[in-house]
């Protein structure tokens, strides 16, 4: 079963940057960075149904969305996050299958960074 694609927008990314390309290009090295482990770390969460590691890290990783321009994956984090704060747990597949589809944007992220940079010999 393939999950829907998350929607990563450029244009988010470069409107936050206020149009500065080297900022874009620190933002997306930002996020590259600290978003595989926050998801990691939310998987494992997940998993072993830590509410309060659930709420910690839906929360950290919303801001990161937003700068993407992954709204749709900000409020689902939202609600995990929220619902963790209430100590519920909602089923692991909701949790998993967000996991799955951040790990996908990330995966475009990492894509459109690739694809910014000079070409060697240039």
């Amino acid at each position: 079963m393939s999950t829907p694609s998350a929607p990563f927008d450029p244009d988010v990314l470069r409107d936050t940057a206020g149009g500065d390309e080297e900022l874009v290009s620190e933002l997306l090295a930002i996020y590259l960075r600290i978003m595989p482990p926050m998801n990691s770390r939310l998987r494992a969460a997940v998993h072993a149904e830590n509410t309060a590691a659930i709420a910690e890290e839906a929360h950290s990783m919303r801001s990161c969305l937003a700068v993407v321009g992954a709204g749709d994956l900000q409020e689902r984090c939202k609600s995990l996050e929220n619902a963790a704060r209430r100590g519920h747990v909602l089923p692991n597949a909701f949790g998993s299958g967000l996991c799955e589809e951040v790990d996908g944007l990330t995966a475009r992220v990492y894509d459109y960074n690739a694809s910014r940079l000079p070409s060697p010999g240039k």
